[in-house]
């Protein structure tokens, strides 16, 4: 799943604590977008979104597939309806800028036209997102839980949380170092906001801009505490390999490795755990697979690695002009899904139902309805 407006610090502690490199925009599709399920979205992959359906929430979602002769549609209204007894429950609204940018959602948990809860964005000339924050009294002025982000030339170089949205640093405060092609090369977190970062880390990158090492360095004393190590291998019939050992301590002995996959088009096909670290995954495999157009078909787990899925099997169905509208979780990969979705997609590709089956019995048990802006 894409990470929506990604909080740089909880990103760097969470990776610190997985042993996964700190860099975003690091080597093999590490940079890219992380959602399995081909945005507009067979995976919800809106990180501040409560919500479990599979749709993603994200109307202002850049998906780098798109078609750019495509009809470009922006999504204005989420309702949800539990019981599909055709009486809303739940209803979201969502603004834009000019440049189709949401600017605005607005939560109306009861669906009387009185939002009681909104969240507000604001970009720079750029089209960066500066500033994301939470509108209490949906009077337009964020007032709680900002998240602040600052830019030099297009490249994230600061950002940091401003809990009374008074303009102010007050915590979990992160600086970025970029080179001259704009990749990050460096990160310091600072969780007090002190000036004194706690934990810093370096990266560095191959011909390619893949990452080739990532180190973390907790106290910033110039030690580093944790090495990771990327090697990239062309696969034969064409896409590459990503082998990944991360070695806690940086005394040369690996304490997990992974191994991962990408096609031609650096969609990644495998993320396999590597148990005694011989660059051949072993423990568990997650393999995706992809249709002509790019969209995930199939996505599931393979305990063991030897080339079959036998957990967390899901399988997506798209229409004729790319909406998704179908969507099966399947337990133990033995054809009986336990759960389903089924939508309905509008002539540009976008789904404006989605509808879950809790138990695949042909009887949907929440419905949800999407409106569109569309630009034709």
């Amino acid at each position: 799943m894409a990470l929506q407006r990604t909080q740089w610090w909880i990103l760097a502690v969470a990776l610190t604590l997985a042993g996964v490199a700190l860099s975003c925009g690091g080597g093999g599709g590490g940079g890219g977008d992380d959602d399995d399920a081909a945005d507009d979205d067979a995976v919800d992959d809106d990180a501040t979104d409560d919500d479990d359906s599979a749709v993603d929430d994200d109307s202002g979602d850049d998906d780098t597939g798109d078609d750019d002769d495509a009809v470009e549609c922006l999504r204005t209204t989420k309702t949800v309806d539990n019981g599909c007894d055709g009486l809303p429950d739940t209803c979201r609204t969502y603004e834009y800028n000019d440049d189709g940018q949401q600017t605005r959602s607005a939560d109306d948990a009861n669906c009387d036209g009185s939002p009681e809860s909104c969240f507000l964005q604001k970009y720079d000339g750029n089209g960066n997102e500066t500033l994301y924050g939470d509108d209490t009294d949906c009077d337009g002025v964020a007032d709680k839980d900002c998240l602040r982000s600052v830019f030099e030339d297009g490249r994230l170089i600061e950002q940091f949380s401003d809990t009374d949205c008074n303009g102010f640093a007050d915590s979990k405060c992160v600086l970025f170092e970029n080179d001259g092609k704009g990749r990050r090369i460096g990160i310091r977190f600072d969780g007090d906001c002190n000036g004194k970062p706690e934990t810093c880390g370096t990266s560095t990158y191959d011909a390619k801009d893949r990452e080739l090492t990532n180190t973390v360095d907790t106290g910033c004393d110039e030690t580093p505490d944790q090495c990771i190590v990327n090697v990239y291998t062309d696969l034969e019939g064409g896409g590459y390999r990503e082998t990944t050992s991360n070695d806690i301590g940086c005394d040369g002995e690996d304490l997990s490795c992974y191994v991962l996959e990408f096609d031609n088009d650096g969609r990644q096909t495998l993320y396999g755990v590597d148990d005694n670290c011989d660059k051949v995954p072993d423990l568990t495999c997650a393999r995706t697979t992809y249709d002509a157009q790019g969209r995930v078909l199939t996505e599931g787990q393979d305990t063991g690695c030897d080339g079959s899925l036998n957990e967390y099997c899901f399988a997506y169905d798209y229409d004729e002009n790319g909406a998704l509208i179908g969507q099966r979780y399947d337990r133990f990969c033995d054809g009986t899904p336990e759960s389903c979705y089924s939508g309905v997609g509008n002539e540009y590709g976008y789904t404006v139902e989605w509808n879950y089956d809790e138990t695949c019995d042909g009887v949907a048990d929440e419905c949800e309805s999407y409106g569109f802006q569309c630009d034709a």
